[in-house]
């Protein structure tokens, strides 16, 4: 590996800022410099800034990365369980399962998917989608409800995760304000 300036040797990280520096310098990567940075970030006024969405792709060695690097301290979890999940919108019952599966990913709570057939109120496809570098491209759904209320992006599903995330594959995840996840009982 190649020396610090201050000794040491460069890391998978620091290698990675070398290889950005380089396509700098040869002109492969443009940096935006024109834009001013927010007050609380003033101490980086004259730096460029380089912007996810401005470059056509990113890469990892030579896998291509979706929405974000990865990160070697984040990991996802993924496991089926028996425990009871109920979902509500109030007194409405909008799934509910005893197969469900868990998702635990670092920093962020657990988050409850359930099998398509336990939803019990019709899901609108919604035009959201996102991309998680852990798990791929999701697809939003908005919930109908009884009387004509909607959860607009109250949903989401992973018809076609990555790999590492298949045991999500077309499963369903709740997260809304008016929507309460209960697992056995208690608030998720």
């Amino acid at each position: 590996m190649p020396e610090q300036p201050f000794g040491g040797a460069f890391g998978p990280f620091e290698e990675l800022v070398g290889k950005l520096f380089t396509g700098l310098e040869q002109g492969f990567v443009e940096p935006e410099r024109d834009r001013e940075p927010i007050p609380t970030a003033a101490w980086l006024a004259g730096y460029a800034s380089l912007y996810w969405h401005a470059a056509d792709e990113w890469y990892d060695e030579d896998e291509q990365v979706f929405a974000h690097l990865t990160d070697p301290y984040t990991r996802v979890d993924i496991r089926p369980t028996s425990r009871h999940l109920v979902v509500r919108a109030g007194d409405v019952v909008v799934a509910e399962s005893r197969r469900p599966t868990v998702l635990n990913e670092t920093g962020l709570p657990a988050r409850w998917y359930v099998p398509a057939d336990e939803v019990r109120v019709p899901l609108k496809p919604s035009a959201t989608s996102m991309r998680c570098p852990y798990k791929g491209r999701s697809s939003y759904w908005t919930v109908r409800l009884p009387g004509g209320g909607e959860l607009v992006d109250a949903a989401w599903s992973y018809p076609e995760p990555l790999p590492e995330s298949s045991r999500i594959a077309g499963l369903v995840c709740f997260r809304h304000d008016e929507l309460t996840v209960l697992v056995d009982g208690e608030p998720a």
